[in-house]
């Protein structure tokens, strides 16, 4: 098989990092020829050092780009690398789990391409395999995979979601959505009581422009409610065009994943590796109806900005329709057990022993500092608006939990932090499943189910409180093999 090298700019690409260090040098050399007029000829004598540190710089970004080779066949992707001490490896395709091409706005006019290959081997932070190479063999690379996992193309079915449905996806995802609403509400009530002197640190024509848009709120209040709807809106517009032309695309193992505007990406997601699928909701979605669904699957959503989205926000019943007929081995089972009445303290504790501590404090505090009341007053305002809003999730949670069994897949429904989440597991990619008691459940005979599937994250791990213990019991056990052993373990 004939040897390949990664694109000539990958070797830009492995000294980025470095690039800083060839400012200093070159913002010199521009200071000596044009504001000093001292002349090329005067700025090269003295700085020869700098001419050395960006030729050494050059030189290894030469070296790890020569020493670094590649190639491909029907079974899978060889790489080497080293010329004195040689290293080579092999990522067969029944073992790869996610194949994907990215083209950045730049990398377009080239032609070329940046290609990522994922296991359930490796780093949890980095792929197993990156390397910028021309269009065309990325493409190639791919194409092999996806024939590779879709020879029986048994299963061929796709889905495109509507613009309104990605905009939506965009706007419930952005990272400062609740913040927003949250910051919002403690600026406004920030402005009534602190909103003159923070006038005062603010230059005049800042404070005239916050006065346009102020809308009854103290200027300055008002100028950080609008920055920070405009941090909002950068990221809206941010996951918008990452998210717009999404689409899914089905056949045999294969699931591919086409999506973004300014930056192309494609993946390609080998069904047989996926670990577990989750509907992601936040309570204003699920009030609306609206779900997301995710599927977790080494590499893919590895990229901090990445999600790792199969069908953006949508109506919920279509949203489970079509997840039913792209990943039918993976269904979404409707529940059989739920916490009991007796468990709903246990739902309610955590935020409001949260909410006790911030009173407590505030009426402490208020002792020692009573020349500050309001300020005392906004500081606790501010604390329990998060902790309320978390108890309405609780609340929520307890008449939303449940768990259900078959013999292929098991559905726990729950809620994590600000999230509604309903998770679907494949039982063979369940690591662990643990029953958990409180001193206080152990006479109830209350129980909390700990399930935990394979994944990258450390938080992978799915809770659902409340339950029966006996009940639990008979209904793992109940099915072929059984989910629970007599130590309470998988």
């Amino acid at each position: 098989m004939k040897l390949s090298r990664s694109h000539p700019i990958n070797i830009f690409e492995k000294i980025s990092k470095y690039l800083i260090l060839l400012l200093f040098p070159i913002v010199r050399a521009l200071w000596n020829v044009f504001v000093t007029n001292g002349g090329f000829y005067t700025w090269l004598l003295g700085a020869w050092r700098d001419i050395i540190i960006v030729v050494i710089i050059l030189l290894l970004g030469f070296y790890n780009w020569w020493e670094y080779r590649f190639c491909f066949d029907k079974d899978g992707i060889y790489f080497f690398k080293g010329i004195i001490f040689k290293q080579q490896r092999y990522l067969a395709y029944d073992k790869i789990t996610l194949v994907s091409v990215e083209q950045t706005w730049y990398l377009r006019p080239i032609k070329t391409a940046r290609l990522y290959v994922d296991t359930d081997s490796g780093s949890t932070r980095n792929y197993d395999f990156t390397i910028t190479v021309n269009k065309d063999t990325a493409q190639r690379i791919l194409l092999k995979f996806k024939e590779y996992l879709s020879d029986d193309a048994q299963i061929k079915q796709s889905y495109t979601p509507t613009n309104f449905y990605v905009a939506l996806f965009s706007l419930v995802s952005s990272s400062s959505l609740t913040g927003v609403l949250y910051l919002a509400a403690f600026v406004s009530q920030a402005g009534n009581v602190i909103g003159n002197r923070m006038e005062q640190m603010i230059v005049e024509g800042v404070t005239k422009l916050s006065a346009r848009l102020a809308f009854g709120l103290p200027p300055a209040a008002a100028y950080l409610a609008y920055l920070i709807m405009l941090f909002w809106f950068i990221d809206f517009v941010a996951k918008l065009l990452r998210h717009l032309k999404f689409k899914v695309y089905r056949k045999g193992n294969n699931l591919s994943v086409n999506t973004g505007v300014i930056t192309r990406r494609t993946f390609s997601i080998n069904t047989q590796r996926i670990n577990y699928i989750t509907l992601r909701q936040s309570l204003i979605t699920r009030v609306l109806g609206f779900t997301s669904a995710f599927v977790h699957c080494t590499g893919y959503g590895k990229d901090r900005k990445e999600l790792s989205v199969i069908l953006p926000t949508g109506e919920q019943d279509n949203i489970i329709s079509n997840l039913n007929i792209l990943l039918p081995e993976i269904p979404v089972l409707k529940m059989k057990l739920k916490p009991k009445k007796r468990a709903f303290f246990r739902f309610m504790w955590p935020p409001l022993a949260v909410i006790g501590v911030i009173l407590a404090a505030r009426f402490t505090l208020g002792i020692f500092f009573t020349s500050i009341p309001s300020i005392l007053n906004l500081m606790a305002f501010g604390l329990c608006i998060p902790v309320v809003w978390w108890l309405f999730v609780k609340v929520y949670g307890f008449f939303f939990s449940g768990i259900s069994v078959d013999d292929k897949v098991l559905t726990l429904k729950h809620t994590k932090g600000f999230r509604i989440l309903t998770v679907s597991i494949p039982k063979e990619k369940i690591v662990d499943i643990r029953l958990r008691q409180t001193i206080l459940q152990v006479r109830s005979r209350g129980v909390d189910v700990c399930v935990y599937p394979y994944g990258e994250s450390r938080f992978s791990r799915q809770v659902v409180m409340g339950l029966d213990i006996d009940e639990v019991l008979e209904l793992f056990n109940s099915h072929d093999g059984g989910y629970v052993s007599g130590d309470n373990k998988i």
